[in-house]
């Protein structure tokens, strides 16, 4: 149970691809790694901002990835670590990193795809 979808998100695990991990980075997933090769950015979401957010994200600025941080969508363990990891999310901006909450991300994107 702790793995399982919210009936909610299902329809979509159809169409997009879900991996499970058991690393502290998404990256340690070699399928995982691999669509990320590839994608223009990683748009990042999760608990435990300052251990496998966190990881996630630096793994993907080493790859080149750009990475947009949510910060509505993100958890730390304590407000102090979540906004320690904001910190360093907006310190790595604009050069690797965009920290925003999800409704600018959504109108971020929006607008570039109706260009």
């Amino acid at each position: 149970w702790l793995n399982a979808y919210i009936d909610q998100l299902l329809p979509y695990t159809e169409r997009y691809p879900m991996y499970s991990k058991s690393t502290c980075s998404s990256f340690g997933n070699p399928n995982f790694k691999a669509l990320m090769t590839r994608a223009a950015r990683i748009v990042i979401a999760g608990v435990m901002s300052e251990c496998c957010v966190l990881a996630t994200a630096v793994d993907a600025i080493d790859t080149g990835t750009p990475v947009v941080y949510l910060t509505d969508a993100c958890s730390g363990s304590s407000q102090e670590y979540e906004d320690t990891v904001v910190s360093m999310m907006e310190f790595a901006s604009p050069t690797h990193t965009s920290v925003m909450n999800a409704a600018e991300y959504l109108e971020a994107r929006v607008a570039e795809i109706q260009k």
